[in-house]
């Protein structure tokens, strides 16, 4: 018994030989294929990351070209508000700002104040002009410098971002959020009633004219 079974064996091992020895090219024709197809894979994601991190890097640079603007801008304008503010800042140099002007010099009464404070770029910021943080309590800022008064887009513009943001998240330096407290938009001017209103059902703080200067009195002095 044990002689037969060692005689299939044998000649199932002697058949498997063969059989291997016949495939033998087969076999190595699909290995290379196979290594072929692995080295081009490899080849395609390495160029994949390569330009992923390449538009990282080129993103980052342009983050930083735009930040140093900004840190440009903003030291240019204080520059000229600590000019004004030897004299005592007034409203009628407000007025003449443009917005980019204003949301700097509103970046400048929040640092002072104590705020950790972060000014969007210039256009595309969904609502959002300044964002603010102090003590943990974050908001979001629109600013209106205008002739006249500020109506219901403002508020709609700024209530749509402080959703928009506490999805997406935002940075405030460093640092990421992914909450907001309070929305809020300021102007130099006043707001129609329909914006006062809207502003109530949306919990949006507002700061007119009247506001912004008891705050320039309390923080220049």
């Amino acid at each position: 018994m044990d002689v037969i079974i060692f005689c299939f064996v044998f000649i199932g091992i002697a058949i498997l030989i063969y059989y291997t020895i016949q495939l033998l090219p087969y076999i190595i024709a699909i290995a290379v294929i196979g290594l072929i197809v692995y080295i081009v894979f490899k080849i395609e994601k390495w160029k994949k990351n390569k330009k992923v991190l390449e538009e990282w890097e080129t993103k980052k640079a342009q983050k930083k070209r735009i930040k140093e603007q900004q840190e440009y801008e903003w030291g240019l304008i204080r520059e000229k508000f600590i000019e004004e503010t030897n004299n005592e800042i007034d409203m009628s140099d407000i007025d003449t700002y443009n917005g980019r002007e204003f949301e700097i010099f509103l970046k400048d009464i929040f640092v002072r104040l104590g705020y950790n404070v972060e000014v969007t770029k210039a256009s595309g910021e969904e609502g959002a002009d300044l964002f603010i943080e102090k003590d943990g309590e974050i908001s979001i800022i629109q600013a209106k410098r205008k002739a006249t008064k500020v109506g219901n887009k403002a508020i709609q513009e700024v209530y749509s971002g402080k959703n928009y943001y506490i999805k997406k998240g935002f940075f405030i330096g460093k640092i990421r959020y992914n909450k907001l407290d309070k929305a809020i938009v300021i102007t130099n001017n006043y707001y129609t009633p329909a914006a006062i209103e809207l502003a109530i059902v949306h919990g949006v703080i507002l700061w007119d004219r009247k506001k912004l200067i008891e705050e320039i009195r309390n923080t220049y002095g």
